[in-house]
């Protein structure tokens, strides 16, 4: 009876070792368990956090760029809106103050044919360019160079005897200027007197 005795508490004694041996090594893989998933998590968390910053650190870096866009877009809507402030509207025609003036030249004492392409002259300036007379843009005048107030005349134009001379002005400044002698050779032909006159102001009214 008291063998049979021993050997239960003996077993019992095992049975408990085994038990506890048992539940230390549970508790080690719990132990280990947690702890790999605590680094698990530490690790997901830095992931993150790496992530983040580097999120983050790209956002700054685009920061500077944008701004820099910004100016430059500035600046150049600035620029277009001084150029087109500045630019000439392309449209707009420039003033022309040129004046074109047709001079008969002659004297106190006038022959028939010199009355003749006065007359001829007259006709065709007043049925041929009555807008540009009354315009202002062309102008007839005879002039008796015998008149002490218009001799000047004579050293301006080169005058020797009664003469017809166009002149391009521009405000009170003679820009240039051409005698007109074919008048003499033309007169006893009204339709060719006309067409040269008409060719010699056309030329000059177009500069």
């Amino acid at each position: 009876m008291k063998n049979i005795i021993k050997w239960v508490l003996i077993l019992f004694i095992v049975a408990c070792c085994v038990f506890i041996v048992l539940q230390v090594d549970k508790n080690t893989d719990q132990e280990k368990k947690v702890n790999e998933v605590s680094k698990n998590g530490t690790q997901d968390k830095n992931i993150i956090n790496e992530s983040g910053l580097e999120k983050v650190n790209i956002e700054k870096d685009k920061e500077p760029v944008v701004q820099q866009e910004k100016n430059t877009a500035k600046v150049a809507e600035k620029k277009a809106e001084s150029e087109e402030i500045t630019k000439p509207e392309e449209n707009v025609q420039q003033v022309d103050n040129r004046i074109i003036e047709l001079y008969y030249f002659h004297g106190t004492r006038r022959c028939h044919t010199c009355k003749t392409i006065e007359e001829y002259a007259a006709e065709i300036i007043k049925t041929r360019y009555s807008i540009e007379l009354n315009e202002n843009k062309l102008l007839w005048k005879t002039v008796n160079v015998d008149l002490p107030e218009n001799e000047h005349f004579i050293n301006t134009f080169e005058l020797h005897s009664s003469t017809m001379v166009l002149v391009e002005k521009s405000g009170n400044n003679i820009t240039k200027w051409v005698a007109l002698p074919k008048v003499w050779t033309l007169v006893r032909n009204r339709n060719a007197f006309e067409e040269y006159l008409v060719n010699e102001i056309g030329a000059f009214l177009r500069g």
